[in-house]
């Protein structure tokens, strides 16, 4: 594809690499604001640059203890950009993106994907390209935008699998992708078909050894067999995510982990065994700096004070896990909140506030 300006024409690459560069100068004004980076990291990522390592594990064996360090991924992207190095600048772009998505600012997370995909198009790199089309599908669930999500992952995954003989790094795009797209399904009510791409992805994991990929496929496992009332079957998926989150030390699993248990328990009526997790997931949650998860942590920690009679604790943590959902523009959340405050509405003996909060609650899940 071409474009006329004036009596030029410019080609489709050379458009992405303008405004690559107008992000570079923004990038670049950014960086000075900030701290200086130390001559040590510097010189790590002008040596990255140097090489032009052309595979994700490879700048990953570089970078990876850096991966939340802005200011370094910044820098990279500037540099990697102005040296037309595409590839890392695609890296840097997706790992800040990843970084503002977990801090759930989903505009940024979404503007620095699109910034990482476009970049891996100027490297002409289909692994780089799954793995941006894959960051948006995740940037895009989080706001439960599930038809952009979905078509996001999608091509993701067409993409990745019209290559015949994939790398290990593509390989696991494609568990990224069928994992998304079970997540989405979830979304849908369509658990069957969520819990198969879930299975589909956990054999890949299991073949490439990865207990990160095997801690995230046995909890959506077990949510959607929540979903779908299998209790004890949910929590022994749950337990079996917890495991592997607990061996590789990553503390957003188990927060996640915890606080699914505890949920299972909370509709087993074993509220007192629920509190006791809900609090530590609630501390982890905040520590972690996902508002995201300690939105429907909170939301939970209402449920259970419900189940305890206390009023006054319940409705804070639910208005708490409501105000998070507006702040984040999270419908989803939002929802959950308002349903929780129908539930105790009622329990307060006040059924047409329980009514209201219910039509609410109904409407913000159809929206």
């Amino acid at each position: 594809m071409t474009f006329k300006l004036k009596n030029n024409i410019i080609t489709t690459k050379q458009l992405l690499h303008i405004l690559l560069m107008c992000v570079l100068c923004l990038l670049s004004a950014e960086v000075k604001a900030q701290t200086t980076l130390s001559k040590k990291s510097k010189q790590k990522i002008d040596s990255l640059i140097l090489a032009k390592p052309q595979t994700y594990d490879q700048i990953n064996t570089v970078v990876k203890y850096s991966k939340k360090d802005t200011l370094l991924l910044r820098y990279f992207a500037a540099r990697a950009d102005k040296s037309k190095y595409f590839v890392g600048a695609s890296y840097a772009y997706n790992q800040l993106g990843t970084v503002y998505r977990n801090l759930s600012q989903y505009k940024k997370a979404i503007q620095l994907h699109k910034l990482g995909l476009e970049a891996s198009t100027l490297a002409d790199n289909i692994e780089f390209k799954v793995y941006s089309l894959n960051m948006l599908g995740v940037d895009y669930r989080r706001i439960d935008a599930i038809r952009t999500a979905l078509d996001y992952n999608q091509q993701a995954l067409e993409l990745a699998e019209s290559v015949k003989k994939p790398s290990k790094d593509l390989k696991r795009s494609i568990n990224v992708s069928l994992n998304s797209i079970g997540n989405l399904y979830h979304s849908l009510e369509q658990y069957n078909l969520a819990i198969n791409r879930y299975n589909a992805s956990l054999k890949i994991e299991e073949e490439l050894g990865n207990k990160l990929g095997l801690a995230i496929n046995y909890q959506n496992i077990g949510e959607a067999l929540e979903e779908q009332g299998k209790l004890e079957e949910a929590l022994e998926k749950y337990r079996t995510s917890l495991a592997y989150n607990e061996e590789i030390d990553s503390d957003k699993g188990q927060v996640i982990c915890n606080n699914s248990i505890a949920q299972v328990y909370l509709k087993q009526n074993k509220t007192k065994k629920a509190i006791v997790l809900l609090e530590t997931a609630l501390v982890g949650a905040k520590q972690i700096g996902d508002k995201y998860i300690t939105a429907f942590v909170e939301a939970n920690m209402g449920w259970a004070y419900m189940q305890l009679n206390n009023i006054e604790k319940a409705e804070n943590h639910i208005k708490r896990s409501i105000e998070i959902g507006k702040d984040q523009g999270i419908p989803r959340i939002i929802a959950l909140g308002t349903k929780r405050l129908s539930e105790l509405e009622q329990l307060k003996g006040n059924h047409d506030n329980a009514l209201t909060y219910y039509k609410r609650a109904i409407e913000l899940e159809k929206n």
